[in-house]
């Protein structure tokens, strides 16, 4: 059994290496350091982050298939898709040695449109796309302590509005479309509290039917159309680690 002596020195010498550790830890936050800094900076992926995403539609296309006979000899043409976005993301990170599980949202804001496309008939098409949310799973590996590669996919939505001129008069018409969304990207940690990377995406939303009205005062005709939207789009990515 410790005597009360050897137990107070106990005491003191942990005392003394408790106020030591606690010196060092101070002066390394001092000097920007954290909880995820250490010897040789081995950085944490896992908790929750934050941050901003801005690219561009490397490809895209909207295929507008008309309900309506003879409006060509297949029914169908396809618009060109191009243009920027630029939103938000939000995630958590599950980090077992060096794979990384994680979650994330995302919601961008986007500045597209579809080069006109003359039909057989003169008419010409349009595509725009307002903007997009997912929901995606993350999968990757880091390749070194900074460096993580990930695949993802899931869910997406997205907000468009199609057009078609056909003979000087307008048809329109709008809706919320959903698919689904994979691909993949690289992130480097640049501190405890910052990283940045590009991700490449593929949206493919399947086949939805779009009821093109007429937008003149004269008639409510419409233009039965399937429309079916994909893309694949490159971002930059910077993001804001809270744990």
């Amino acid at each position: 059994m410790l005597s009360s002596s050897s137990l107070m020195r106990g005491v003191s010498v942990l005392a003394m290496v408790s106020c030591c550790a606690a010196s060092a830890f101070a002066a390394d936050l001092g000097a920007g350091g954290s909880f995820k800094d250490g010897p040789g900076f081995a950085p944490l992926w896992q908790g929750f982050y934050m941050g901003l995403n801005a690219g561009g539609v490397a490809d895209g296309g909207a295929v507008y298939n008309f309900v309506l006979g003879g409006m060509t000899p297949d029914n169908k043409n396809t618009a060109d898709l191009k243009g920027l976005l630029g939103g938000v993301q939000a995630g958590y990170n599950a980090q077992y040695g060096n794979l990384v599980v994680g979650i994330e949202a995302d919601g961008s804001f986007a500045k597209t449109d579809s080069p006109t496309y003359s039909i057989n008939q003169g008419a010409n098409m349009e595509t725009q796309l307002n903007s997009t949310v997912t929901v995606r799973g993350r999968l990757g590996m880091t390749l070194q302590p900074r460096l993580l590669f990930y695949g993802t996919g899931g869910y997406a939505i997205a907000n468009v509005d199609h057009s078609l001129d056909f003979g000087g008069q307008l048809f329109k018409d709008s809706g919320t479309i959903q698919g689904w969304v994979a691909g993949g990207g690289l992130e480097y940690m640049h501190s405890s509290r910052l990283s940045f990377g590009v991700e490449l995406l593929h949206y493919d939303f399947g086949q939805d039917h779009f009821n093109l009205t007429y937008t003149g005062p004269a008639t409510s005709n419409t233009i039965p159309t399937d429309i079916d939207t994909a893309m694949t789009t490159v971002r930059a990515r910077l993001n804001f680690h809270l744990d």
